[in-house]
């Protein structure tokens, strides 16, 4: 086996020869997310790429151009010397899963561009690329990864803080066009550099546990922890609040446990760490309740019970299913048919969408093509985690 695609499975020292391909990839998948987390829909707007919505546009500018950049590094990998069907056979080999996860989501994007290209770029943009950047970071330097974590969780705290700037200030720093719905809602949510406020609340919970691990000055990463949890009130993400501040508990465990290994430790200093995993959730709740008193969380202050519209939209997404055709339910619907749907349900501005990933994604492929896809999800999930 080529010593050389191994690289992202060794410690830099133990690797003799490096193929400078992998890392050019690597270096190209990983500017192309930081590509994706600066270029906000809003961002891509104000350029003039008619990239969001119903602007009109052709289907190249409906993907988003950090898309173009994460094939290109897969290309890069795959003709990395002169017989790329050999290259392609040995990365299938040696990453099946997630070879596999790609194939299917290849299929599920051809079918649903043979029954109508309408909306296709969904499988494009939210699902494919996923899969191809783990393929592609899987033969990363760890160096390199190890920098990378760094660099996201710096771009993390960027976003947070101009999030948290724009809650006060009830101003987004790239204001969106009047016909965006979420832009219609009462209440002031920030959206800071990933435009939705939905996606800061998404990218911002699953960065904070990456900034609970990684070694940094305790002071530094406290006023990191901080100035995440305060962004996700400005965001009005109340499932990834709920998510950020119950995972401190597992992580105060684990240190805990940690700590009660090391035989050098002391009964104090034992005391002292047991109270910090008690009380620090304590600690930031109470810190969040002033905030949110302060009118930075006004959304979560005013509708802590989840009962308002937003929320009631997901649930009410189910409904949709009852008025698709037997076809439709076999098979699958156009994007055409589901605005027509969802103006049929009686849904109002500025809740208009069907906001329930998993019914979307029904409506799309079918109850044929739907667990197809929901086992690829699976497996690519799995995947992740070992």
């Amino acid at each position: 086996m080529n010593q050389s695609l191994l690289i992202g499975r060794y410690d830099d020292a133990e690797i003799e020869v490096i193929d400078t391909s992998h890392a050019l990839a690597a270096h190209l998948c990983l500017f192309a997310i930081l590509i994706r987390i600066l270029f906000s829909p809003a961002l891509l707007g104000t350029l003039g790429i008619a990239y969001e919505g119903d602007t009109g546009g052709s289907f190249i500018s409906k993907i988003h151009p950090s898309s173009y950049l994460i094939i290109l590094s897969f290309l890069l990998l795959i003709v990395r010397n002169e017989n790329p069907v050999r290259n392609i056979i040995e990365i299938m080999q040696q990453n099946k899963i997630l070879s596999g996860v790609i194939v299917v989501y290849a299929l599920l994007t051809a079918y649903w561009a043979a029954r109508n290209p309408s909306g296709v770029g969904i499988m494009l943009e939210t699902h494919m690329m996923a899969p191809i950047c783990a393929l592609v970071l899987s033969y990363a330097p760890r160096s390199l990864c190890r920098r990378a974590l760094y660099m996201f969780v710096a771009v993390t705290v960027i976003n947070s803080s101009i999030g948290v700037g724009e809650s006060i200030f009830k101003q987004r720093i790239f204001p969106y066009d009047d016909t965006v719905v979420f832009v219609k809602e009462e209440i002031f949510r920030s959206s800071a550099l990933l435009g939705h406020p939905l996606n800061n609340a998404m990218f911002t919970s699953v960065m904070l546990p990456l900034a609970m691990i990684l070694p940094m000055p305790k002071l530094l990463k406290g006023s990191v922890l901080l100035v995440i949890l305060a962004s996700l009130v400005a965001f009005g993400g109340r499932a990834g609040l709920i998510f950020s501040v119950l995972g401190l508990l597992p992580v105060g465990i684990n240190h805990l446990r940690q700590t009660m290994i090391n035989k050098k430790t002391t009964l104090l200093q034992l005391i002292i760490t047991l109270a910090t995993v008690i009380l620090l959730p304590v600690v930031i709740c109470g810190f969040l309740y002033a905030l949110l008193s302060s009118g930075i969380g006004e959304r979560i202050f005013s509708m802590s019970n989840f009962h308002d519209d937003s929320a009631g939209t997901r649930i009410l997404a189910f409904r949709a299913i009852d008025y698709m055709t037997d076809d439709e339910l076999l098979f699958g619907t156009s994007s055409v048919r589901v605005i027509d749907i969802t103006h049929r349900m009686g849904l109002t501005l500025p809740l208009t969408d069907i906001e329930n990933p998993w019914v979307l994604m029904f409506m799309f492929l079918g109850s044929i093509m739907f667990p197809i896809w929901l086992a690829a999800m699976v497996a690519f999930i799995v995947r992740l985690m070992h």
